[in-house]
This record gives C-alpha cells, structure tokens and sequence, in this order.
C-alpha cells in the first residue's frame, strides 16, 4: 500500500507491527510521535541527502528503525506500507517510481 499524505493519512492507516518504508523521509519529524504511539512498528527511513538523513537519525528513537540513503538495499516485498509525502516533484522518472514502490 502507497501512502501519500500529511501523519494525520498515515495514523489511520498504521498498525502495531507494520512494516513501514519511508521514501524521502526528510529529517524525520513525522515519526516522532508515531513511533511513541507505535513502537513495534518496523520502520525503514531512507532519505537520499545526508544532511537531511544525520538531523533525522537525532531524531527518531526506536528499537525497530533502519536508515537508508537509497532505496535499492530494501528486499522486495518486505515491507506492508510504503509512505511518501512531498517527494514526487523530486522524482525524474515517476514510472519508474511506482514500478519499484509496487
């Protein structure tokens, strides 16, 4: 399932122990207070700028987060939920994109 929206799209559709990858993360505020909400959740945080991925990397706690600056070191079909807000103007080929997020 593609998610695209603010958190308030995401908190309904998440549950306890999802397997979440988060494309163009940013610096990760959103997941702060999911991940109190829902601490068992998997998270899979990429974000392609490292700058942007350090500020997250400060921010988000949890027992079960990865970060990734690319995308391709992520198994397919591993994850339930894909979510990604504010990213598709950055995408060259958006085909491409929704070919590797299905």
């Amino acid at each position: 399932m593609l998610i695209s929206g603010d958190k308030n799209s995401l908190l309904r559709l998440i549950k306890s122990n999802d397997r979440i990858v988060d494309l163009g993360g940013g610096k990760g505020d959103r997941w702060v207070p999911i991940l109190k909400k829902y601490p068992n959740i998997r998270l899979t945080f990429c974000e392609p700028d490292r700058n942007e991925l350090k500020i997250a990397q400060s921010r988000i706690k949890g027992k079960n987060v990865i970060f990734l600056t690319s995308p391709e070191y992520i198994e397919n079909a591993s994850q339930d939920k894909v979510y990604s807000f504010a990213v598709l103007e950055h995408v060259w080929d958006q085909q491409q994109f929704f070919n590797e997020v299905s």
